[in-house]
Formats: C-alpha cells, sequence, structure tokens
C-alpha cells in the first residue's frame, strides 16, 4: 500500500490509529490517542485535547512567560541544555533519594510505635 512509509515513520502497527498534536519538526510532537473511538468521546476528546499547544515549532500557541522560556531554551547550545538537564536530573535524584530516607526513618518510627502497643 501507499501508506507503509508513512505507518512506519509514525510507528503505526494497527488501524484504525488516531495521532494527534504538532506536526512541526518531523512530528516528534504528535501522540497516540488511546482512549474510545465512539463519537462522544471523540467529540470530548477533540474539544480538549485539539487546541495549538505551546513548542518550538507554534510559538505563537505560546503564553508570554511561556515563549520566552522557549525561545531561551531555543537559543542555548546543545551542550548547555544538556549540561541543565543533567543538572535537573541530578536534583531529581537528590529529591528522591531525600524522600527515600525520609520515608524509611518514618516508616521505621511507626513500625516501632506499632510493636510498642
Amino acid at each position: 500500500p501507499q501508506g507503509k512509509g508513512l505507518c512506519a515513520r509514525f510507528k503505526i502497527v494497527g488501524l484504525p490509529t488516531l495521532i494527534h498534536g504538532d506536526a512541526s519538526f518531523g512530528g516528534i510532537y504528535l501522540e497516540e490517542y488511546g482512549g474510545d473511538k465512539a463519537f462522544h468521546d471523540l467529540k470530548s476528546f477533540a474539544a480538549e485535547a485539539l487546541v495549538p499547544t505551546c513548542n518550538p515549532g507554534n510559538l505563537d500557541a505560546c503564553s508570554p512567560d511561556m515563549r520566552k522560556d522557549t525561545e531561551a531554551f531555543m537559543a542555548m547550545t546543545y551542550e548547555s541544555l544538556d549540561n541543565l538537564i543533567k543538572g535537573k536530573e541530578k536534583q531529581q535524584e537528590d529529591l528522591q533519594s531525600s524522600f527515600k530516607e525520609t520515608f524509611e526513618k518514618l516508616q521505621k518510627n511507626y513500625d516501632e510505635y506499632l510493636l510498642e502497643k
């Protein structure tokens, strides 16, 4: 069939498949719709989700603050973006580690309390 290449490009393996989103930048902003395909469900989904979204290919849909942030990211070098991402990932790991430690302490205190009863 004629659409084999297009299906392969967007990882469509079964029909019917509905993809939605901004097709800018080769379709990296497209997502697969996973809801029911009844008219009412599709209509509700379309009213909520099929609106222009803010991304580098559609800055007109951005709020002023989001546009400013997006343009700042777009102006950064790949190395700067990579360092920023790594820093945020490190922060996330530290927060997760801190949460785990705190949770374990609380769990230990709770277990001790239960044993005392």
